[in-house]
């Protein structure tokens, strides 16, 4: 049986009010418009104070050439539930252009792919490819530098419009 709020049916999993959908607390209308104009003038009052937080990827960038892309990237991952390297070659390609290699190894299950970058272009601060997979899905990477690390993001996009996922990674130059 739901719980109940001064005799209102609730529903303990999406902390709603049953037959009155966005109540949370029950309140008559008078009292909760003067809380809102109360919250709102608030969020008004300190609205210059705080200062938002500077995300990765965002704020002043480095300018990189295409050299400073260009090598060898090295890190981990997680493939099927299990440790996997990874290994991101990059050489340069004239005017922002550059090719290379995505490749991931894991020990259980043995496997080892190697695919070609797509659509690879550098910018002085960016890093942009796509990978198509075995799974006829596409990757989207795109990557920023600080110094020895490239952090990425990766949208991985199916054929059909069902699929889309999203995830990061970070890779540290590593020897040639």
């Amino acid at each position: 049986a739901p719980s109940q709020i001064d005799g209102v049916p609730m529903d303990n999993r999406s902390g709603r009010l049953l037959h009155e959908p966005g109540t949370m607390v029950k309140l008559d209308r008078i009292e909760a418009e003067r809380l809102q104009r109360a919250a709102m003038a608030a969020v008004q009052q300190h609205a210059g104070l705080a200062t938002r937080p500077v995300f990765s990827g965002e704020g002043e960038r480095p300018v990189h050439t295409l050299e400073d892309w260009a090598g060898r990237w090295e890190g981990s991952t997680w493939l099927y539930g299990k440790p996997a390297q990874i290994v991101l070659s990059i050489e340069p390609k004239g005017e922002g252009g550059c090719e290379g290699s995505w490749r991931v190894f894991a020990a259980d299950p043995l496997t080892e792919t190697v695919l070609p970058l797509q659509e690879c272009t550098t910018s002085p601060d960016r890093l942009h490819f796509r990978i198509r997979t075995l799974f006829l899905t596409v990757e989207q990477h795109e990557a920023t530098r600080d110094g020895t690390t490239l952090r990425g993001r990766v949208t991985v996009r199916s054929a059909t419009p069902y699929l889309r996922q999203e995830g990061t990674w970070i890779l540290r130059r590593g020897q040639p």
